[in-house]
């Protein structure tokens, strides 16, 4: 008789809180595997159970220790391989949840996550495995039970003898990652913003889709941004678009392309697997979309880049707000996530407020007044302090002044215009009034740091659809202007990280807590949890600022 087995006939026919008994005891499961469930669910129809186990494999350890620093990739094919496993051990075994073996759905980008974890020095591999602990009318069912724990040991051991078997997909798998890797090093020594390798497929099956669209126009790279990367594997050097860091601008026709570029740029800073058709399609990993987000909460940040003065709202220096408008939401966000890291961001009109990127030089002549600085006559100054701008507009005047880069897309193939559009305007553009800033840009911070002063402490924090909650926080965060995320997990795993942590944030710089928090996905120091991955810093960043209730204060200047 197995180990699980002696341990729960014990338990048969009694109530289900009885396998609350198991929790945190040590099971000899088939293949030599251990396993211990860290959580027992308390009723059938209740999120599952969480069955952490230990599997040594030697062979597993001699390659991984031959792939030395490519870990990654190694522990997220491994997922991929058993998310697809669990399902031929998963059976109906009871009501509820009873014999469900399962983990997320992996994305179409390679993350760390928390349920698999690899200690190379230990030669152990441990995943966390959701498992359904079976039961018919709230009773315990022993057999079922020990059917399921045996079926989740069985799925590891399959998947990772299979893999060794044939290694040729791990090989690919890793091989990619390793030339993503490469040619990310060379953009940084090379000052590129982005790179989109020639044939990648950027349009997606459908709005919210992860799947590349059918016949879609393979990108064509414009020959003055072409460029070889190198990626040191067998791939060799790799052709494509090399957009430069600095103001670009991205115009066109409705319905040619523009947004679809934008997009795939700014998810571009996830490395995504074979097959999604943006394997080659990369871009600085600090890099952030904005867009309008009317009535957002805003805590003490600084705008006044952005604005001379905002009727009724007291300081520029320390702004706040229950109800932001879409300009003051554009401006706070910028301002956020440069306190955060960020280096570079996407805009697209469509999703803008339209006073915030284009000045109106006729409506400050009828009002007299002047109190928005707008993107167009910010961008200039930000590309001085370093920081990239890539903007999707159609009225594009004072941008296309100051673009670097100018890009135009028709029927979905970018064709560079820069020198064209600056001939254009500099010959056929009327003369325009100067613009009256107040004050030099330079004199005007672009952000001011500050701390946590306050966090209301909130209990069962949740993502519903893709709106953070959590009794105690008031109203909802909406998540969906991240949609540079591509993992279902990322979005459950800022609720948690964020809402369960609100307490340890006090005091804190913002830059120090949001990168604390990110940290502790990567460094595997998160508690268990089978739906944790990685997301960046500046993705905490999104949500801690727009907890209800959170308070700042400023601790210094730039």
């Amino acid at each position: 008789m197995s180990d699980p087995a002696r341990i729960l006939y014990r338990l048969d026919g009694r109530g289900y809180k009885a396998y609350q008994e198991l929790r945190g005891r040590s099971l000899q499961l088939p293949g030599g595997v251990q396993g211990r469930l860290v959580k027992v669910q308390a009723d059938p129809f209740a999120p599952p159970s969480l069955l952490e186990m230990e599997y040594r494999s030697p062979g597993l350890t001699r390659y991984a220790k031959r792939r030395n620093g490519c870990a990654k990739p190694l522990l997220d094919y491994l997922y991929r391989a058993l998310h697809k496993t669990l399902p031929r051990y998963s059976k109906k075994r009871g009501e509820g949840k009873s014999g469900e073996l399962s983990v997320p759905p992996p994305g179409p980008i390679v993350l760390w996550r928390r349920a698999l974890q690899l200690d190379l020095e230990k030669g152990i591999l441990r995943p966390l495995v959701r498992v359904g602990l079976p039961s018919s009318r709230r009773r315990v069912l022993a057999h079922e039970a020990v059917e399921t724990l045996e079926g989740a040991a069985r799925a590891l051991e399959e998947t990772v003898k299979k893999t060794l078997a044939n290694p040729r997909g791990l090989e690919d798998h890793i091989e990619l990652w390793r030339a993503q890797q490469a040619i990310r090093g060379w953009m940084e020594r090379e000052g590129i913003l982005s790179f989109i390798a020639r044939g990648s497929i950027l349009p997606r099956k459908c709005g919210g889709c992860h799947e590349p669209l059918e016949d879609a126009v393979p990108f064509e790279p414009p020959a003055s941004l072409t460029r070889e990367a190198p990626t040191g594997t067998r791939l060799g050097n790799v052709e494509g678009m090399a957009l430069p860091r600095g103001l670009t601008l991205v115009l066109g026709p409705a319905f040619h392309g523009k947004t679809t570029l934008a997009e795939a740029i700014a998810q571009g800073v996830w490395d995504h697997i074979r097959g999604d058709g943006r394997e080659l399609v990369l871009t600085d990993k600090r890099v952030v979309t904005v867009q309008s987000e009317n009535r957002r909460h805003i805590s003490c940040v600084d705008l006044r880049l952005w604005f001379t003065r905002l009727p009724g709202r007291g300081s520029l220096e320390c702004f706040s707000t229950e109800d932001a408008s879409g300009s003051t939401s554009m401006a706070a966000s910028i301002a956020e996530y440069m306190e955060a890291g960020a280096t570079g961001f996407v805009v697209d009109e469509d999703t803008s407020a339209s006073n915030f990127i284009h000045r109106d030089a006729l409506v400050e002549r009828l009002l007299g007044d002047k109190t928005l600085v707008s993107l167009s006559e910010n961008a200039p100054h930000l590309v001085r302090e370093g920081y990239s701008l890539v903007i999707v507009a159609t009225g594009v005047e004072d941008l296309a002044l100051s673009a670097d880069t100018i890009l135009m897309m028709h029927e979905y193939r970018p064709r560079d215009v820069t020198k064209e559009v600056k001939e254009l305007y500099q010959r056929e553009a009327p003369q325009k009034p100067p613009v009256e800033q107040h004050g030099r840009a330079g004199e005007r911070p672009l952000y001011t740091e500050r701390a946590v002063e306050s966090l209301p402490r909130v209990e069962k924090p949740k993502l519903r659809g893709r709106h953070a909650e959590a009794r105690g926080m008031g109203d909802p965060v909406d998540l969906s202007p991240l949609w540079q995320l591509e993992e279902e997990s990322q979005y459950s795993t800022l609720v948690s990280l964020v809402l369960s942590n609100t307490g340890r944030l006090v005091g804190k710089r913002v830059r120090e807590a949001v990168e604390e928090l990110a940290g502790e996905l990567t460094s595997g120091r998160a508690p268990p949890s089978v739906s944790h991955v990685e997301v960046r810093p500046l993705d905490v960043a999104f949500l801690l600022n727009r907890v209800p209730g959170l308070r700042a204060r400023l601790i210094s200047g730039r």
